[in-house]
């Protein structure tokens, strides 16, 4: 009888340890009700080689503005390797490194002092920046509809971490002029979050998230073949055998 309770709390354990412990699915764990944390100040979008842009000049003179608007979001301007875009008569204007408000800002600045326009209302829009979402989160592409976003708020468009994924273990990796820096984010802790260089994402960013040990387990052909269904079925028949047999 000893013998089958023993055999019992063995199949008991091996189910156990498949499971996920709560512990590694909660965000920031340590942050405590009613306390105030400092976060970083919003770091909007700055413009990259290569972003391609819609701007939109609005004025009471709408046919002389007509010639600064991008003719359709087919036709975007785009900035070159030297970091400029081409205007009608404005010419090439620098803008690598601009917020897209401090871009809307110099183009009017330019437009009053050409006085060809006398009262314009500029309008800049990014087209096609998007971060990239791969591993234990939906792999996607998901376009950046505003001046910046935040990892939590990327992982919530992604539909969230499934539960094989490790949250103290996430992969950011950002390109800025040819060159890669990987970022490892540990969701569990908020200071960690919160003063990483990754917490607001930049366009192209692609965010890596891996999985746990019961995923590559399950997954390797040599990892643990407990998890499998049929492997329980084949346990629970053999524990049925042995106890029939010792209880004779």
């Amino acid at each position: 009888m000893h013998r089958s309770l023993y055999i019992v709390a063995i199949c008991l354990m091996m189910y156990l340890t498949g499971c996920v412990p709560p512990e590694d699915i909660i965000y920031l764990e340590d942050l405590q009700p009613n306390v105030t944390m400092t976060v970083q100040d919003p770091r909007p979008l700055k413009l990259q080689v290569g972003d391609r842009l819609i701007v939109k000049v609005q004025s009471r003179d709408r046919d002389l503005v007509e010639m600064f608007n991008s003719p359709d979001n087919e036709s975007p301007y785009t900035v070159d390797d030297n970091g400029q875009i081409e205007l009608p008569v404005i010419g090439g204007l620098y803008v690598k490194g601009l917020t897209r408000m401090e871009l809307q800002n110099i183009i009017r600045y330019k437009l009053l002092a050409s006085k060809l326009v006398r009262d314009p209302i500029v309008n800049v829009e990014f087209q096609d920046m998007a971060y990239y979402a791969i591993g234990e989160l939906q792999p996607s592409r998901h376009e950046i509809k505003r001046d910046c976003i935040t990892l939590l708020q990327a992982i919530a468009e992604c539909g969230d971490i499934s539960l094989d994924g490790r949250r103290e273990k996430i992969l950011v990796i950002r390109t800025v002029d040819g060159q890669q820096t990987p970022y490892l984010v540990n969701l569990h802790s908020t200071n960690d979050l919160y003063s990483s260089p990754v917490y607001y994402l930049q366009q192209n960013d692609i965010i890596y998230v891996y999985p746990g040990k019961n995923k590559i387990d399950s997954t390797s052909p040599t990892g643990s073949g407990y998890r499998n269904p049929t492997f329980w079925i084949s346990t629970f028949t053999m524990a049925v055998s042995i106890l029939s047999i010792f209880m004779r």
